[in-house]
């Protein structure tokens, strides 16, 4: 029963990803660092999208993010005997430091802070996409798990003049992520959504995507 509603929940998942959203919300694998030194770099894929990311601990409190993000997304749709085809596609860059601190036996609790760019076509939008980002996590890293509840607050900024997108848009992103595997190799995944207030009252213009998931592979490059 449990296998059933797994394969139901990404069916559900793939279905509302089959669109051309101006926003895709990127993959935010929290870097759970526990003492200087630590590095790693992950790779993922969740059917539109991939990602790479790499993380380093400067200090024992001190870390750095960056990621490359690419997506494409192809909707088909008909209006009485005709085919329509529409298509969105993208590609950000995103750096950010942050702070993290470990408590109990497992427990680490972080917090980070950047910027994203990057350019993305889509039906209602053509031109360069910024972001800013605040995202805290809390989590544990054992010898064969891993896990982290995050709250990522996007803000999207949307430079270029569109008709029918806004400029700025807010949004509030709660992922669970998940990793099991070796000290030096583990397979993870991440799922999420993405919700702006403006959508809860019916005002927002901005297409984008409500839900976020992925599965890759997270190397730990040093201890």
């Amino acid at each position: 029963m449990k296998t059933y509603l797994f394969f139901l929940l990404l069916l559900t998942l793939c279905i509302f990803n089959a669109c051309a959203p101006t926003y895709n919300p990127t993959p935010s694998q929290p870097a759970l660092f526990s003492e200087a030194g630590q590095a790693k770099v992950s790779a993922s894929y969740s059917g539109r999208a991939g990602n790479l990311q790499a993380g380093v601990a400067l200090s024992d409190n001190f870390a750095l993010i960056t990621t490359l993000n690419a997506f494409k997304n192809t909707y088909s749709y008909s209006i009485g005997s005709t085919v329509y085809s529409d298509e969105s596609n993208g590609v950000n860059w995103d750096i950010l430091p942050g702070y993290y601190t470990t408590f109990g036996e497992n427990g680490i609790a972080e917090v980070f802070a950047g910027f994203g760019t990057g350019r993305v076509s889509s039906p209602g939008y053509d031109g360069r996409l910024n972001k800013l980002y605040l995202q805290p996590s809390i989590g544990w890293k054992g010898d064969i798990t891993e896990g982290a509840l995050t709250m990522r607050m996007t803000e999207l900024f949307l430079p270029m003049r569109s008709v029918t997108e806004e400029r700025r848009v807010f949004f509030l992103e709660p992922m669970f992520s998940f990793g099991i595997g070796g000290e030096r190799l583990r397979v993870y995944t991440q799922m999420g959504i993405s919700i702006s207030p403006k959508s809860l009252s019916g005002a927002i213009q901005t297409d984008y995507n409500p839900f976020l998931w992925n599965l890759g592979l997270q190397f730990q490059l040093a201890n």
